[in-house]
């Protein structure tokens, strides 16, 4: 924290998200060595400011830090944070494949066995990805299997059958349904190339 704090306040810049877009954070860097070593790396600092709750040491600002070797001229602060950002992603990707879709272990010891349930999870994951970027929204792309399930999945609802007509009513709060139904008439309209 001692180098956090020596870094002067014009180094700060503001950071950006991989299209560029301005974010709610600073970027910033500086060189650090352990106390017995000769060795220098770079700290690159990632500062938020924190609004709700305020850390009797660091005061106002909630710092997310990175050390690399990667030199300077290869990639520069902000270039750093992405790359970290999306290695992060990629984790949470594999974390959801392995427990969201139960893929933490193969069920038998043959391996074209196995080669198939590892298919059909993959396959599954795939799927679920392309209907939350073409058919969810914006706000349900981010979201795990686990969210979907909980919110759209595990919901109460009875079958009615009246003067030839199937109803099915649903117990979800009136937003969420409307963000299903946009979803499943998305799905339905669609009309795949050719």
């Amino acid at each position: 924290m001692d180098a956090i704090h020596r870094i002067p306040a014009n180094a700060w810049e503001n950071g950006y998200d991989c299209d560029g877009v301005k974010e709610q954070y600073d970027v910033a860097q500086t060189v650090h060595t352990m106390e017995k070593t000769k060795q220098s790396f770079r700290l690159v600092v990632k500062r938020y400011f924190r609004q709700h709750q305020i850390d009797a040491f660091d005061g106002n600002y909630g710092y997310w830090i990175i050390a690399t070797n990667i030199p300077n001229d290869k990639k520069n602060a902000q270039e750093i944070i992405l790359f970290h950002q999306q290695r992060g992603e990629m984790e949470k990707m594999i974390g959801e494949l392995k427990h969201h879709y139960n893929l933490d272990h193969l069920p038998c010891g043959q391996f074209s066995a196995n080669s198939v349930y590892f298919t059909i999870g993959i396959l599954a994951h795939t799927i679920t990805q392309l209907l939350k970027k073409h058919f969810f929204g914006n706000e349900w792309e981010k979201k795990s299997i686990r969210s979907l399930r909980y919110y759209w999945l595990h919901v109460p609802a009875k079958i009615i059958f009246h003067s030839r007509y199937v109803i099915a009513k649903v117990a979800m709060v009136r937003d969420l349904f409307e963000q299903l139904l946009t979803a499943y008439l998305r799905i339905c309209a669609f009309v795949p190339s050719s």
